[in-house]
């Protein structure tokens, strides 16, 4: 369904579609948490096996304690900065930098 505006989909259907997917994701990591660990934690270390709510219980804490990732994934993977086009950036394509110097410096020049 779109929305009245011609872009995209309306607001209402994006916020179902996340109260579906953040969930099911959140179970999805859970399982595959709990399943990696009983097989190989009370092989290699001797620990006993996790529930479901146990392994949801420890990526929750996990989540807590070493954060929620941030824009990290966005600056390590989708923005290569060596090999970066600056040309782009004031297209407003991802960028990794903070351009708001440089403007300034090139109003100065221009002047």
């Amino acid at each position: 369904m779109k929305d009245k505006s011609g872009g995209g989909t309306s607001w209402p259907l994006k916020v179902i579609g996340a109260l579906i997917f953040i969930p099911a994701l959140i179970l999805l990591v859970s399982w595959l948490g709990m399943t990696l660990w009983n097989i190989l934690m009370p092989m290699i270390f001797n620990l006993p096996a996790l529930s479901f709510w146990q392994a949801l219980g420890l990526f929750i804490l996990a989540r807590i304690l070493f954060g929620f990732g941030g824009d990290f994934w966005r600056r390590r993977f989708f923005c290569k900065p060596r090999f970066h086009d600056h040309e782009s950036c004031h297209e407003g394509e991802c960028c990794c930098h903070d351009h708001s110097s440089e403007s300034s410096l090139d109003e100065a020049a221009g002047s």
